[in-house]
């Protein structure tokens, strides 16, 4: 639909969607991996993508829309902490806070983007596009 693919809202909420899923993925290894000696934790910071795509675009005048959906998120291997004699990089209570954050930030994600889905339901419902 074009009115979805020209929606800059739209584009920014859906790849907010896909960093928080790679992000509880990369936090699920994390946990799988809290008794491996040598392990160090991952994460991605896909705000910083999304962030420089944007400034990108309006520094070359493309459209937003385009620079968000070339945004990569990379995962970030952490190289300097281990938090136990073993050296397990991964600290239980730190994942467990990060996968609450990241659950309560998609369930806000969804919450709008289906808010956003049905403004258009409505407007179309209505004749009005």
């Amino acid at each position: 639909m074009d009115i979805l693919r020209n929606d800059l809202t739209f584009s920014l909420l859906a790849r907010t969607l896909e960093g928080l899923a790679q992000r509880q993925e990369l936090i699920a290894q994390n946990l799988a991996n809290v008794n491996t000696p040598g392990y160090r934790r991952r994460e991605v910071v896909f705000e910083d993508a999304l962030r420089a795509a944007l400034r990108e675009a309006e520094r070359k005048g493309l459209p937003p829309q385009e620079a968000l959906a070339s945004a990569r998120f990379q995962p970030v291997v952490e190289r300097s902490l281990f938090y136990r004699n073993d050296r397990g990089g991964v600290d239980l209570d730190r994942e467990m806070a990060e996968q609450a954050k990241t659950a309560l930030k998609l369930s806000a994600v969804l919450t709008i983007l289906g808010k956003r889905i049905g403004m258009y339901k409505r407007t179309l419902e209505q004749g009005g596009m």
